[in-house]
């Protein structure tokens, strides 16, 4: 969902950017404000269409990322019949 998330994160990042330069502190409340205004609000009210299904193998994928960040071993685990 590159016209939320990435747009999200490249937001915050750009604030505390601004936020380091201009010697401000970062105020969470005027974060949470902006990334409305400028972000979630318009992403509401877009016409965009995403597909109800998933590309790829959704338990395939959770499984190496959850693999990827913690030390499960997922021999152990079985979430296919």
């Amino acid at each position: 969902m590159s016209q939320y998330y990435k747009r999200r994160w490249e937001f915050f990042f750009e604030t505390l950017k601004n936020c380091i330069k201009n010697s401000r502190p970062y105020k969470q409340a005027d974060f949470n404000e902006a990334v409305f205004r400028e972000i979630e609000y318009n992403f509401d009210l877009g016409q965009e269409t995403y597909s109800p299904y998933p590309i790829g193998d959704p338990i395939e994928i959770s499984e190496r990322l959850y693999g990827k960040y913690n030390d499960t071993d997922f021999s152990l685990i079985h979430c296919r019949s």
